[in-house]
């Protein structure tokens, strides 16, 4: 309780909006808190309820420090409080991933070698976003202004950073556009689509994502699987291995999906090898 309470919860930070939604959860919590205490359940062995102001500061810790629980494809599960991880802050470039295992596990993986006194970040947001569009999120979500190098360079008040700005919020939205398309095209099984639209998303997260970001492994891991798919065997085994190699960082050899993709990629290997064989015989 007391690494979770020397947490910043930031109360009187936040926008007026979220403080008064803050304060309405609030007073529902006590509300149930002294609801179960006159039904017996009590509170922590007593029958009072703590102030509604700790509550609400308790719910805006909660808002600022928990992590999204996601699996091994990034589909969020839950959130999770973890004290010791809440302290790594967020970087643009960050040094380090996050990954979950069996019951909610929290797991830090560095993404390059580190040195001593090197600080350990995390990426808090989408890391394929433009600046400004990162930064926004940051100040709405976390309250803060991130001063990061990737930050600070894409916004330099100069004619030659806000071209590269602009080319790279065009660039974020064409990524979306390219990965709704692909599903779209896997869940139609038109696999002609599904390719071309894979292949250029895949391009497009390599030239925006830092290149240890588990988006951009699995990003990877779906152009190696749908190239699989449609028989182009040399271009799969280059996304897989990539994929494979990005996916480890961050998960460990052992993760399932680590150990998938890699036998994905001695199978396709195999088959490549076979069929240059047969085509040299």
């Amino acid at each position: 309780a007391a690494a979770i309470l020397s947490l910043s919860h930031q109360l009187g930070g936040q926008p007026a909006e979220r403080c008064a939604e803050f304060g309405e959860q609030a007073g529902m919590v006590c509300s149930l808190i002294q609801e179960a205490a006159r039904s017996g359940g009590g509170w922590a062995g007593s029958s009072s309820c703590p102030p509604q102001e700790q509550v609400a500061s308790l719910l805006s810790l909660l808002s600022l420090n928990a992590h999204a629980i996601c699996d091994a494809e990034l589909q969020e599960i839950g959130i999770g409080l973890y004290p010791l991880a809440a302290l790594a802050n967020h970087d643009c470039d960050p040094t380090a991933a996050q990954s979950f295992g069996a019951a909610g596990k929290l797991t830090l993986r560095a993404l390059r070698p580190l040195a001593a006194g090197e600080a350990v970040t995390i990426g808090y947001v989408d890391l394929a976003a433009a600046a400004s569009e990162r930064r926004q999120a940051l100040r709405s979500s976390y309250l803060f202004t991130c001063e990061c190098r990737a930050c600070e360079e894409a916004l330099a008040p100069t004619p030659a950073a806000r071209k590269r700005e602009a080319a790279r919020c065009e660039a974020a939205a064409s990524l979306r556009e390219e990965q709704r398309a692909e599903l779209a095209a896997i869940d139609a099984a038109d696999w002609e689509a599904a390719l071309r639209r894979s292949t250029r998303a895949a391009e497009i997260a390599a030239s925006l994502l830092p290149p240890g970001a588990p988006a951009l492994g699995l990003q990877l891991l779906r152009a190696g699987k749908i190239h699989a798919h449609c028989g182009s065997l040399r271009e799969s085994v280059g996304y897989l291995r990539r994929a494979t190699e990005v996916l480890q960082a961050v998960h460990g050899e052992a993760a399932p999906l680590v150990r998938d993709a890699a036998e994905m990629l001695r199978g396709a290997q195999l088959e490549l090898a076979y069929g240059d064989n047969s085509a040299a015989s």
